[in-house]
């Protein structure tokens, strides 16, 4: 039991700083999510952090955006065949002039 203890107290410590080494602006957006601008005294410190916050907002989105877009490339891609042809099955009735194909669909 003791030893379980150890691990998720490791695990614990070792989840921010993995994703402060994946992500190298995750610090200071972690810094946006623990307190806001409105902390700072002076009118120029709450700009210039809510600047910061703001790059910071773009910068993720960016990299989510280029992560979504690796992802959507990784992946398979099955198409549709377009062909409207009838296939080799179906036949057209000479009295009518329709196109039959085995399913009973009438075309």
């Amino acid at each position: 039991m003791k030893n379980i203890k150890n691990i998720l107290a490791c695990l614990a410590t070792a989840a921010p700083l993995l994703s402060a080494q994946a992500y190298p602006e995750a610090l200071k957006s972690m810094e946006r999510h623990s307190g806001d601008c409105n902390k700072f005294p002076t009118t120029d410190a709450r700009s210039d952090c809510q600047q910061r916050v703001k790059e910071a907002d773009k910068a993720f989105d960016k990299h989510t955006q280029d992560e979504d877009a690796k992802y959507k490339a990784s992946q398979p891609q099955f198409k549709k065949p377009t062909s409207d042809k009838p296939s080799g099955l179906c036949f057209t009735r000479k009295a009518t002039g329709e196109v039959v194909c085995p399913s009973g669909v009438v075309k």
